[in-house]
């Protein structure tokens, strides 16, 4: 039996879920393989904290992005980056963030990201890349 709200992390940069392609003189659409990845590793992590509860009730979601600040910022500046004097405003854009994390949990955490009815999505600098996810049933039923 799983608590909540269900949490996971890894450490890593996202880059955020890409648009979908069209095949030129065909009538198809794909996803890029680095979006079709990067959902995969969301999945395995998800796994291999909770299994596959499937939650059906409306959902909070939390997410937490960590970025490194860049190697060639000064320490003075790497050091306000660290205490919050300075916020990333660099890619990945945050929707695309959340697209590509909510999409990834659908059919693994919730039946369909639909279901998310609250999303906190905060951005930060830190020592080191990382995206910490937080889902959480709202009302009794899970």
């Amino acid at each position: 039996m799983n608590t909540y709200p269900l949490s996971f992390s890894f450490k890593g940069r996202l880059s955020g879920k890409a648009r979908p392609r069209f095949l030129k003189g065909e009538n198809k659409i794909y996803t890029q393989r680095k979006t079709q990845n990067q959902e995969r590793m969301i999945q395995q992590y998800f796994i291999a904290s909770f299994g596959k509860p499937l939650l059906v009730s409306p959902l909070s979601v939390k997410i937490e992005l960590t970025l490194e600040p860049p190697k060639s910022w000064t320490k003075y500046k790497r050091s306000h980056a660290l205490n919050g004097k300075i916020l990333p405003t660099i890619k990945p854009d945050l929707d695309n963030v959340a697209k590509l994390i909510l999409d990834a949990l659908n059919g693994f955490a919730y039946q369909d990201d639909r279901q998310v009815t609250r999303l906190e999505i905060n951005r930060s600098y830190g020592i080191s890349d990382k995206v910490q996810v937080e889902i959480s049933p709202i009302g009794g039923e899970v």
